[in-house]
């Protein structure tokens, strides 16, 4: 094989990266939608065969004409002939036995062809020109009236106005790729103004209540409400400092979710053998849950299962789970709590199962938003129902949880979400990348 062969082979190899089959498809999928470049070499190039086309059938005619005017001129004798076969005769040319006068028929067919051909050519090169700037005229309207749509929707856009969509062409090429993105992108900017809104009301409203319970504590001090005594002062000091606690709560939460969901939150990923580090946090929480009065079950794999994961963020993660397992199961009858880990599609999964009230299936996603508030999210086997992230709970948190939860795994490379169980209560399962121990 050539070297020049071997290069470019080693070159496309390149370009389709590690998996040929892969990269095939991304090849495919990158050129799928080239509708409008199609419509525009196809229109342009059939410009130019019926100009090429033009211009040889009437150079066939005026070679057809020209053969005809040279017969009947060299038919006539030299004084009957019209004004456009008279020929000068070139005085470098002198006479032969065949041209006795000196006149060259090459001239005369030189004349002839000249006016002929050159009276076709420049009647083909107007017809073209014009249909060509006809189609250009057409093919540009077509491409910058939707451009200009899209354009004024931007400058409306950008004014403030929302909720612009504009409609889709019937063509299925890059500029309605282009107008369904842009129209993908107005809803999901109304979605982020709609959630930063209620971000702001949910930050504010936590932020309000440990303030105003503070407050309203340090004027009763100042009123003389509140008696400044030993009894007082303590009281006072474990419900500011409660409320402190909180505030500080939320901050962190809030700036942990923003580093995580940023990529700036600094992780120890390494190989993580799960089956020991289960059984380590099911021995350290098994007294919480005892004394929720919860049966606490351990369901790990038989042998060995390395992950690839933060030991802290992961512990992190998993006793926020169990937290809101006990949150909402411990006051069932017979409440059971399970903490299991084992193989799922070459992927390990580490699941919190409780036996409480279910999820709704409408908030499967939502409970893991940030402040969701859904007094009723928990409500299939209770007749009102709970939130898992509500403000029902008996201690106070900040909302936050399963939306940190989320980022953090997300931020190892693993996957968070609910299900419901298979009789009642809900099931919590993280999906972790495999590694070697």
């Amino acid at each position: 094989m050539r070297p020049q062969w071997m290069e470019g082979r080693k070159r496309w190899r390149e370009r389709l990266g590690p998996d040929p089959l892969e990269g095939r498809r991304h090849w495919r999928r990158r050129h799928r939608h080239r509708g409008l470049r199609r419509r525009l070499n196809g229109a342009f190039t059939l410009v130019a065969i019926f100009a090429v086309f033009l211009t040889s059938f009437g150079t066939l005619q005026a070679v057809r004409q020209t053969q005809a005017q040279l017969q009947r001129c060299l038919a006539l004798e030299p004084s009957a002939r019209p004004a456009y076969c008279n020929v000068q005769s070139d005085p470098f040319e002198e006479s032969s036995p065949n041209n006795p006068s000196g006149e060259r028929s090459s001239g005369l067919s030189f004349r002839v062809w000249g006016g002929s051909v050159g009276r076709s050519s420049l009647f083909a090169a107007l017809i073209s020109g014009a249909l060509a700037s006809l189609v250009a005229a057409l093919m540009t309207h077509r491409i910058t009236a939707p451009l200009s749509r899209l354009a004024d929707a931007a400058q409306r856009l950008s004014s403030g106005e929302r909720g612009i969509q504009l409609a889709l062409p019937r063509t299925k090429d890059e500029i309605r790729d282009l107008t369904l993105s842009f129209n993908n992108l107005v809803s999901g900017l109304e979605t982020q103004e709609a959630w930063r809104r209620t971000l702001v009301a949910d930050v504010a409203h936590d932020l309000r209540t440990p303030l105003a319970v503070m407050r309203a504590e340090l004027e009763a001090l100042q009123d003389g409400v509140t008696a400044p005594d030993t009894a007082g002062l303590e009281r006072l000091h474990a419900r500011l400092l409660g409320e402190v606690l909180h505030l500080a709560r939320l901050v962190s939460d809030l700036n942990t979710l923003s580093q995580a969901e940023g990529g700036a939150l600094s992780l120890d990923l390494r190989p993580l053998e799960l089956k020991g580090f289960l059984s380590t946090l099911h021995a350290a929480y098994l007294p919480r849950a005892e004394r929720a009065g919860m049966d606490f079950a351990l369901e790990v794999a038989r042998t060995e299962l390395w992950v690839r994961a933060d030991p802290d963020r992961l512990n992190q993660v998993l006793y926020n789970l169990l937290d809101n397992a006990v949150q909402y199961a411990a006051s069932g009858a017979n409440p059971t709590l399970e903490l299991g880990c084992g193989l799922e599609d070459d992927h390990a999964l580490v699941w919190v199962r409780d036996s409480g009230p279910g999820l709704r299936p409408e908030v499967l996603e939502q409970i893991f938003e940030r402040f969701y508030r859904g007094d009723a999210s928990r409500g299939r086997a209770h007749p009102q129902g709970v939130d898992l992230a509500g403000q029902s709970s008996k201690k106070a948190n900040s909302g936050l949880g399963l939306a940190i939860a989320r980022a953090l795994i997300r931020a190892q490379g693993g996957e968070l979400w609910a299900e419901n169980g298979a009789q009642d209560g809900a099931v919590f399962k993280v999906r972790l990348a495999r590694a070697q121990g």
